[in-house]
Protein backbone atom coordinates (compact mmCIF):
# COMPACT_ATOMS: atom_id res chain seq x y z
CA UNK A 1 0.00 0.00 0.00
CA UNK A 2 3.12 2.24 0.77
CA UNK A 3 4.06 2.00 -3.22
CA UNK A 4 1.02 2.62 -4.26
CA UNK A 5 0.32 5.51 -2.16
CA UNK A 6 3.28 7.20 -3.31
CA UNK A 7 2.36 6.91 -7.28
CA UNK A 8 -0.78 8.50 -6.53
CA UNK A 9 0.82 11.26 -4.62
CA UNK A 10 3.97 11.87 -6.94
CA UNK A 11 3.08 15.08 -8.75
CA UNK A 12 -0.77 15.29 -8.70
CA UNK A 13 -0.72 18.70 -10.23
CA UNK A 14 1.05 17.40 -13.71
CA UNK A 15 -1.41 15.15 -14.91
CA UNK A 16 -5.12 16.35 -15.61
CA UNK A 17 -6.50 12.93 -14.88
CA UNK A 18 -5.46 10.00 -12.57
CA UNK A 19 -6.30 6.73 -13.97
CA UNK A 20 -5.86 3.20 -11.75
CA UNK A 21 -5.81 0.11 -13.48
CA UNK A 22 -5.77 -3.44 -11.68
CA UNK A 23 -6.22 -6.78 -12.11
CA UNK A 24 -9.13 -8.22 -9.29
CA UNK A 25 -12.52 -5.36 -8.81
CA UNK A 26 -13.17 -4.75 -5.72
CA UNK A 27 -16.79 -5.29 -6.44
CA UNK A 28 -18.39 -8.17 -8.05
CA UNK A 29 -21.90 -7.90 -9.61
CA UNK A 30 -22.63 -11.80 -9.69
CA UNK A 31 -22.04 -11.70 -5.59
CA UNK A 32 -19.32 -13.77 -5.98
CA UNK A 33 -16.55 -12.32 -4.44
CA UNK A 34 -12.64 -12.82 -4.38
CA UNK A 35 -10.75 -13.34 -1.43
CA UNK A 36 -8.32 -10.05 -2.26
CA UNK A 37 -11.77 -8.25 -2.49
CA UNK A 38 -11.93 -7.77 1.15
CA UNK A 39 -8.16 -6.46 1.08
CA UNK A 40 -8.69 -4.17 -2.04
CA UNK A 41 -11.77 -2.16 -0.57
CA UNK A 42 -9.61 -2.17 3.22
CA UNK A 43 -6.96 -0.22 1.85
CA UNK A 44 -6.62 0.50 -2.14
CA UNK A 45 -10.24 1.42 -2.54
CA UNK A 46 -10.02 3.44 0.22
CA UNK A 47 -6.85 5.59 -1.45
CA UNK A 48 -8.25 5.96 -4.35
CA UNK A 49 -11.66 7.70 -2.91
CA UNK A 50 -8.68 9.95 -0.82
CA UNK A 51 -6.35 10.86 -3.93
CA UNK A 52 -9.63 11.87 -6.12
CA UNK A 53 -8.69 8.90 -9.03
CA UNK A 54 -11.01 9.91 -12.02
CA UNK A 55 -11.61 6.18 -13.60
CA UNK A 56 -10.83 2.84 -12.34
CA UNK A 57 -10.04 0.37 -14.68
CA UNK A 58 -10.23 -3.56 -13.67
CA UNK A 59 -10.16 -6.97 -15.86
CA UNK A 60 -10.56 -10.64 -13.79
CA UNK A 61 -14.34 -10.76 -14.24
CA UNK A 62 -15.02 -12.58 -17.51
CA UNK A 63 -18.78 -10.74 -17.55
CA UNK A 64 -20.17 -7.87 -18.91
CA UNK A 65 -21.63 -5.62 -16.00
Amino acid sequence: NRWFEAQLAHDREAYRFTVVVFHMPPFDRRGSGYEDTTSVLAHQAQLIHAYGVDVVFNGHNHVLA
